[in-house]
């Protein structure tokens, strides 16, 4: 059912239409709001995939065991952040933390998948929003031009991930890359459904390309698949980031 309801968002995202070309601010956005802004924004976003990484693979039928590396990975994220936003917003880096201890206490207790689901995504979602709240200026999270560059860097990271999946050094490394690159292409998803307004005639390069990984890159969801098609997810990934970059002038980074 959850493959079911993934697949279902992915050709929601593919399949809004492409009438809708909201203007956007082009250019370099470090310029805008000062690199610090656009880097910890896109810094949740990458714990953020970590996070899911951990708990959809779980979910999935995967290993305790891998879900802790992902977890430890995505806490490991928010230890370079905590500082900055227990400074900012104390409640929130409290809440963050306690969610993590509690999913890293539970995990070690081989919880059920459905319950670490459950927990996991509040951190993945509202609390994340969170620190992104206590980080990043309202201009800047706002932004198209910062989410787009978060949306390159996901999709940077993704199809590196990717090949390191592929490339199969030994299973574990595989697995664990296999997951991260799924967590990634769902944060990637998110992104996407967020700025798809404002992508103006960029929209199928970017919303039906990722979209359409759904099928081929990750026909079992984040469970590793034999031969990954590594070229595939590059060359979708080159689409993609050069989509941006024409829509954004993100080039000019």
């Amino acid at each position: 059912m959850r493959a079911v309801t993934l697949a279902a968002i992915a050709l929601l995202i593919a399949g809004c239409g492409s009438g809708s070309s909201g203007s956007v601010q082009r250019g370099n956005p470090d310029a805008r709001h000062g690199p610090a802004a656009v880097d910890d924004y896109a810094a949740v976003e990458l714990m953020r995939a970590r996070i899911i990484a951990s708990s959809d693979s779980y979910y999935a039928g995967g290993s305790a065991a891998d879900a802790r590396v992902q977890l430890r990975r995505a806490r490991g994220a928010y230890d370079v952040l905590a500082p900055r936003v227990k400074k900012r917003d104390p409640v929130v880096d409290r809440e963050v933390t306690a969610r993590f201890n509690v999913l890293a206490r539970d995990i070690g207790r081989r919880m059920a998948p459905d319950h670490y689901r459950d927990l996991a995504g509040p951190l993945s979602d509202q609390l994340a929003d969170g620190v992104v709240q206590a980080l990043v200026p309202p201009a800047a999270r706002t932004d198209r031009g910062v989410q787009a560059e978060a949306l390159r860097r996901v999709t940077a990271r993704l199809t590196g991930t990717y090949d390191a999946s592929a490339a199969r050094p030994d299973q574990g490394t595989q697995r664990l890359a296999f997951q991260e690159s799924w967590g990634l292409w769902r944060r990637a998803l998110t992104l996407t459904a967020l700025m798809k307004p404002n992508l103006g005639g960029q929209q199928g390069a970017v919303a039906g390309t990722l979209a359409g990984l759904r099928g081929t890159a990750f026909p079992e969801g984040p469970r590793a698949i034999d031969a990954p098609p590594s070229d595939k997810v590059d060359a979708a990934g080159t689409k993609v980031i050069d989509a941006l970059d024409a829509r954004f002038g993100l080039d000019t980074l």
